[in-house]
């Protein structure tokens, strides 16, 4: 587990990959450097921030070709970490369904709380706000604008598909 953690870590600092991970420096230090196991609460509490199954971090397999993109597509970028909430994934698994006319509405719903909720402006991340707004407002005017990401299953039968034209022309799964 010592040399999985430190592969996920990549280039980042001890600092702030312990801060993503919610512990110390040093128990990253020991965790790293098998001095010391972190507890399976912890071990869940990681994999929940890394968006990774507590599988990987314990012996090394991967669940999906999600999990497998986030593990080998390179050190993990900690300014683009998620950290939706199930609920937020429950709304975005809906958005994904909905007809392009109650994108629309919704988007401009929430364009219209955040034009009359002060304390939402001053908690926006100021990095993002200005392309997030302009992107909503344009999918205010269009619903059709809204560009829909793929579902789990869309993903994983992506992902079987790519085994089996691998498979066919002479590669393995492994």
């Amino acid at each position: 587990m010592a040399q999985r953690l430190r592969q996920l870590r990549g280039e980042a600092t001890q600092e702030s990959f312990a801060e993503l991970l919610g512990i110390s420096r040093s128990a990253l230090a020991n965790y790293e450097t098998a001095r010391t196991q972190p507890k399976p609460s912890q071990l869940r509490d990681f994999s929940r921030r890394l968006g990774i199954s507590d599988d990987f971090l314990l012996i090394g397999t991967f669940r999906n070709e999600y999990e497998l993109n986030r593990i080998v597509g390179g050190p993990l970028n900690l300014d683009s970490m998620r950290y939706d909430t199930p609920d937020e994934q429950t709304i975005l698994r809906i958005l994904r369904v909905c007809r392009p006319e109650s994108v629309s509405e919704i988007a401009a719903m929430l364009l219209k709380e955040f034009e009359e909720n002060r304390d939402a402006r001053a908690s926006a991340d100021p990095l993002h706000i200005s392309s997030d707004i302009a992107r909503l407002a344009a999918i205010a005017r269009d619903g059709n604008a809204f560009e829909r990401g793929q579902s789990q299953a869309e993903g994983d039968a992506s992902w079987k598909a790519f085994i089996r034209a691998a498979r066919g022309a002479g590669g393995s799964d492994r």
